[in-house]
């Protein structure tokens, strides 16, 4: 036998500011957690529209400080709990760029809706599941309905993304890379010089760059 239902008030102080998020109310039985679950799902939409809008006004203030203000304009996006509308500003920079910093923020392209986690979601289920399936168990997670066509685009995003990332930590590897081969050489000829000077029988043996390579080396030393 249940009981009735317990209503439990969810706030939240944003920017300095407490809001009320909204009210859940929990009957006392077998399912009493998906209650809870629905619940702060919702509560969570209006916590991230109350978010967005606040860092949005923080913009305002500092990166878009100088930019040419056009007004608020709606957006909608589905994130990991469902979908979200919010207004931003949208300005045109020193350059004539039209320029929304929450979007940036949010890395979301013009006409795209699925946040950076959604899309990381997509990707992980159609690496497991045909994408039909992949898309009827993201629309249940996310509590919206998500085609096959709409997986397969956001699987070729993510991929994207990840190849980007890839290309990066080559680049940067490279330029490490290069700086070690350098400092190499440095040290290679700075040892051979000294030695040299000292008129060292160690100068050939010393100046090897294997020996130098083990020098730079973080496993090396006593």
């Amino acid at each position: 036998m249940s009981a009735g239902p317990d209503k439990i008030i969810i706030s939240a102080e944003v920017a300095g500011r407490k809001k009320i998020l909204g009210a859940i109310e929990v009957t006392m039985n077998a399912r009493m957690d998906e209650s809870i679950n629905q619940g702060m799902q919702r509560c969570g939409q209006k916590l991230l529209i109350e978010m967005l809008e606040a860092i949005d006004k923080r913009f305002q203030q500092t990166k878009a400080r100088e930019w040419e203000n056009r007004g608020r304009k709606k957006r909608q996006i589905v994130t990991s709990i469902g979908w979200v509308p919010f207004k931003r500003r949208v300005y045109k920079d020193s350059e004539g760029h039209w320029r929304r910093p929450l979007d940036e923020m949010l890395e979301l392209k013009p006409k795209r809706h699925y946040t950076q986690s959604v899309k990381e979601k997509a990707g992980y289920l159609v690496s497991e599941l045909a994408y039909r399936k992949a898309g009827s168990v993201m629309g249940w997670l996310v509590g919206t309905d998500i085609s096959h066509t709409t997986m397969g685009r956001l699987m070729q995003e993510v991929d994207t993304v990840l190849k980007v990332k890839r290309k990066n930590q080559t680049e940067r590897h490279n330029e490490d890379q290069t700086v070690f081969d350098f400092l190499k050489r440095h040290m290679q000829y700075e040892v051979t010089c000294a030695l040299r000077q000292q008129r060292s029988p160690f100068c050939e043996i010393l100046s090897q760059p294997s020996y130098c390579s083990n020098l730079l080396s973080p496993d090396y030393g006593p």
